[in-house]
Order: structure tokens, then C-alpha cells, then sequence
């Protein structure tokens, strides 16, 4: 339970793993209940033989990485509700859809207007690659040396830059303050990976699970930019 000290607006929670995240408006307090997350991975016999790899630790790290994926696409979508109920208008695209410079500074201020430090821009590798055709008129010279260098940009503008193939629409991209500020992911029981013997399907199971929770309790923290259609 999480008690909110700002002006009351709505706040978006994961109700339970695959249903639609639960809306609340003008509340003083959100509860965000934890759910079971689990993965499971199955190593036949043979395969313990005949690898020449360690199986199990595959298996295991198989279970992190679709763990991982699965929760990052429940934070996702509550950026993408939050996003639409909150109070924030939202910053529209530059010509053909390009995320410009001004983009940036236009979320940046409307978050700053709220009184919170713009902290994180989460968005589509397409939409990254915008970014990468920024020219010596938009970054400093250093920068765009170490870009044409490395191909990437983990800073900008102060901001950090997360990328993830897992944004179901490759056009939005959110710009979020700091994450106290933001939301909470109560974790009450942290991932544990278990191994089964399961002689009848003459294999392994390998089973990931977590008790976890997902909930952004300030809307006024995350900003869409988006095409203005």
C-alpha cells in the first residue's frame, strides 16, 4: 500500500498477470497486489549427454531472460495507460514522424512543469535509430564522434536511454522521471528456479517464479510522445 503525497490524479495498476491494468482515479492511497509470475523450461535426458554446454545453467538463464521480458512488457503497458489517463498532453512527433531534438526538450518541460526531474526515455529501437541520425546541429562534436564510434547513445540531454524490442507500439516513445517518483514494483518473493524430475516426459523442468507486483502511482511522472494523429 502506498500512500500518495501529491495532487490526486489517476494511477495505473496490473490487477493480476494477463488482465488489463486497473485504472484508479483521484485516490489518496494505491494498493498494487502481487501476483505469481512463473517460466518453465524443460531439458529432456538427452540432452544432458549430448550438449557441450552446461544444460541446467542454460536453462536457468533461459528462465531469467523470459522472466525478465515478461515483466518488462507489464511495465510497458502500464506506461502506455498511464500515459493516455494521466494529465500530461502528449508531445507529437516532428515531420515524418521523427523524434527531433525539440521533442525531447517539450517532455522535458512538461514534466519540469510538474516539479519532477526528468530522469528516463523509454522507447523502440526504430525510434532509437532517430536519434543516431542526429548531426552536428542537434549533439556536441564529441558526442556524435563517440556515437559514429559505438552506434549508441546512453545519455542525452541528461536523459537515460532504454531500449527494448518488447514496446508494442514501435511509435511511442515515454519520457519518465525518477522511479521513486514514479511507480513501485513490491516484490514479495523474490525469483527462485526449481528442478524437477519428470521421469513419464523423460526430461527436466526447470521452474522460475516470483511473487511481484507492478503500479505507477503518479501519472503527472511519464510524458508520450507520439505521432500527433
Amino acid at each position: 500500500v502506498y500512500d500518495k503525497d501529491i495532487s490526486e490524479f489517476a494511477s495505473v495498476r496490473v490487477a493480476n498477470f494477463g488482465t488489463p491494468p486497473a485504472v484508479e482515479t483521484r485516490v489518496k492511497r494505491i494498493q498494487i497486489p502481487t501476483m505469481q509470475l512463473a517460466r518453465n523450461a524443460r531439458v529432456p535426458y538427452e540432452d544432458i549427454q549430448i550438449r557441450r554446454y552446461p544444460v541446467f545453467d542454460r536453462a536457468k538463464e533461459r528462465i531469467a531472460i523470459s522472466m525478465a521480458i515478461a515483466e518488462d512488457r507489464e511495465i510497458f503497458n502500464l506506461l502506455n495507460v498511464a500515459s493516455v489517463v494521466g494529465p500530461n498532453s502528449p508531445v507529437a512527433l516532428g515531420t515524418d514522424d521523427f523524434l527531433e531534438r525539440a521533442c525531447f526538450a517539450k517532455a522535458y518541460g512538461v514534466l519540469a512543469s510538474n516539479q519532477l526531474q526528468p530522469a528516463q526515455v523509454v522507447m523502440h529501437p526504430l525510434k532509437y535509430s532517430d536519434i543516431l541520425q542526429y548531426g552536428q546541429n542537434d549533439i556536441d562534436q564529441v558526442t556524435l564522434n563517440a556515437t559514429t564510434e559505438t552506434g549508441s547513445i546512453g545519455v542525452f540531454m541528461g536523459l537515460q536511454m532504454l531500449v527494448s524490442t518488447k514496446l508494442a507500439d514501435t511509435g511511442v516513445v515515454y519520457m519518465t522521471t525518477t522511479p521513486d517518483k514514479l511507480g513501485r514494483i513490491p516484490l514479495r518473493k523474490e525469483l527462485e528456479v526449481k528442478v524437477f524430475d519428470n521421469a513419464p516426459k523423460v526430461s527436466f523442468n526447470v521452474v522460475g517464479w516470483e511473487l511481484i507486483g507492478f503500479g505507477i502511482h503518479n501519472s503527472y511522472g511519464v510524458v508520450r510522445i507520439a505521432h500527433a494523429g
